[in-house]
């Protein structure tokens, strides 16, 4: 069952790849990256940008899925 769900979830964020996110910035990650929430509260890592403080909104273009995240570069 959990490996069918992650096949259901790897599905539904590979649809979030190519678009342009609005995340908001929750905290830090490894290697300068910065991790955050969409609106649809999926988790995503990006690399650090200027001003991309816990708080702040930063529109984010999703470059690619996995199961339990997205991974993408802030505009």
């Amino acid at each position: 069952l959990l490996d069918l769900q992650t096949q259901i979830q790897r599905s539904l964020n590979e649809g979030l790849v190519g678009r342009t996110m609005e995340v908001l910035v929750t905290g830090w990650g490894k290697d300068a990256s910065v991790v955050g929430r969409t609106t649809c509260h999926r988790v995503v890592n990006f690399a650090g940008r200027e001003g991309a403080n816990p708080g702040r909104i930063v529109p984010v273009r999703i470059e690619r899925a996995f199961p339990h995240s997205l991974a993408g570069c802030a505009l």
